[in-house]
C-alpha cells in the first residue's frame, strides 16, 4: 500500500521537483462513502475531536471508527445514507455515474513537482475540475490516457505533500462540488477538505474525500415542491445529522459527507 502524508516540517525547496513535471488521473467512478455491517466507514477526523453522542463538541453526533480501526472519523451523512436511499433519492448513485461520462462532472487529481512516485519530499496537490467530453469504451468505462481542458473553477490545492512509500493525504482545502440529486444539481460547498489516494501498479488510482458541507447547500432540494417525500424526509433529517460549526457560534450550520473515488490516468492541455 502506498501512504502519502501531509508534510508536517520546513522541506527544502531544493527537494521540490519542477512545476512541469506532473501526473493527473480522471475519476471515472464515485460514490458516497457507507458505513459497513459493523458502523464502520471511510472518513477523516475533520474537527480533530473523538465525538460520543450527545458529547457538546462534535455537535453530540458520534464519530464512527474506520476499517483500519482509525477513531473520531467524521461522515455524518452515511448515517442518514441508508434512510435516503429507501426512497426515490436510490436513484443518486447512478446520477454521478451519467454526469462523469457525460463530462458534466470531470474531477481530476494532479500532482506537481513530482520526482518520484514511491517516495518524494515535496510536490504539489491540486484537485481540479477538467472540461471535455470524454470517451467511453464498449465496456461502458471512461477510456485512459484522455485529455481535457482544464477548468477555470477554482482547483483544491495543498502545497508541499510528502510521498512516503506510495500513499497520499492532502489537507485541508475547499473545494466546490456539484452533484445531482434527482431532477436538480446541488453544489456542495467543502470545507476542511481531506482527500487520501493511492495509485495502483496499473496507473490507476483508487481513494476517498470529504469536509464539512453547509446545510444551506441541500435548500435547492428541501424548497422543491415535485419531488415528494424526499425534500420532506432531508429536510428532517439535516439537523439531526449536522455535526459541524463552521463559523463557530454555537449553532451546527454544517454536515461531513465523504466519497469514495477510482480514476485513470488523464491529461490536461497546456
Amino acid at each position: 500500500m502506498w501512504l502519502w502524508l501531509a508534510c508536517t516540517g520546513p522541506v527544502e525547496e531544493d527537494s521540490c521537483g519542477h512545476q512541469d513535471d506532473k501526473i493527473s488521473w480522471v475519476v471515472t467512478k464515485m460514490d458516497f462513502a457507507r458505513r459497513d455491517d459493523a458502523g464502520q466507514g471511510l472518513g477523516f477526523d475533520i474537527d480533530g475531536h473523538t465525538t460520543s453522542s450527545g458529547d457538546s463538541d462534535g455537535c453530540g453526533i458520534a464519530d464512527i471508527t474506520s476499517p483500519d480501526g482509525t477513531e473520531g472519523v467524521d461522515s455524518a451523512f452515511s448515517g442518514i445514507l441508508p434512510t435516503l436511499e429507501a426512497t426515490q433519492a436510490v436513484a443518486v448513485s447512478g446520477l454521478i455515474e451519467d454526469s462523469i461520462k457525460s463530462g458534466e462532472l470531470l474531477i481530476v487529481p494532479e500532482l506537481m513537482r513530482v520526482d518520484d512516485l514511491a517516495d518524494d519530499d515535496c510536490v504539489d496537490f491540486g484537485l481540479w475540475r477538467g472540461e471535455g467530453v470524454p470517451m467511453v469504451g464498449t465496456d461502458g468505462e471512461l477510456l485512459d490516457a484522455q485529455t481535457f481542458t482544464r477548468s477555470e473553477l477554482d482547483p483544491g490545492l495543498v502545497d508541499s505533500v510528502e510521498l512516503v512509500d506510495g500513499a497520499l493525504v492532502a489537507a485541508p482545502f475547499e473545494y466546490t462540488l456539484p452533484v445531482q440529486i434527482l431532477d436538480v444539481f446541488v453544489t456542495f460547498h467543502m470545507n476542511e477538505t481531506h482527500l487520501q489516494m493511492e495509485v495502483d501498479e496499473d496507473g490507476t488510482m483508487h481513494g476517498y474525500f470529504g469536509g464539512a458541507v453547509p446545510l444551506t447547500d441541500f435548500d435547492v432540494i428541501t424548497d422543491l415542491d415535485d419531488i415528494g417525500e424526499v425534500g420532506d424526509l432531508l429536510e428532517g433529517l439535516l439537523p439531526y445529522a449536522a455535526d459541524m460549526d463552521l463559523d463557530a457560534d454555537g449553532t451546527c450550520d454544517a454536515m461531513t459527507i465523504v466519497f469514495e473515488v477510482e480514476g485513470t490516468e488523464s491529461f490536461f492541455y497546456e
